[in-house]
């Protein structure tokens, strides 16, 4: 498991809030969030996957790691599993071992197969969800 720095993580925290209240541009925030993220735990692949309320299919947003061709093409319903809790509930799904759960694996699974995984639930302010935040660690 890899250690995070609290002064580290504070940092991060508090350029996101500058950016957040400096700007109404949600993308350079999720860029900003993406490329912490990637270079605190060392990931090969992070992505914000957000839900088109018109198709209600997942697709990527914004992505460090994965393809554009594979951005593009993505688009997975998301009817029952946890993913869907996960949406749904907001819990946390945290993957130590891909080879112990193989279900949430499938479910989890972008471009790459991966050795470890989180996903947590990102919100706006008005509690409305707007998306799944995905990240792998190295095989």
């Amino acid at each position: 498991m890899i250690e995070i720095d609290g002064k580290k993580c504070i940092g991060f925290i508090s350029e996101i809030l500058m950016i957040m209240k400096s700007t109404n541009q949600y993308q350079k925030v999720l860029s900003l969030v993406i490329d912490k993220v990637t270079r605190m735990y060392h990931c090969q692949t992070c992505a914000v996957v957000l839900i088109d309320p018109k198709t209600e299919y997942l697709y990527v947003e914004n992505s460090n790691g994965l393809s554009l061709t594979f951005c593009n093409a993505l688009r997975r319903k998301i009817a029952r599993g946890k993913v869907a809790e996960l949406l749904w509930t907001g819990k946390p799904i945290i993957l130590g071992n891909s080879a112990e759960m193989t279900s949430v694996v499938e479910e989890l699974k972008l471009e790459h197969d991966f050795g470890s995984a989180a996903a947590v639930q990102i919100s706006t302010s008005s509690d409305r969800k707007i998306s799944k935040f995905y990240r792998r660690l190295p095989i």
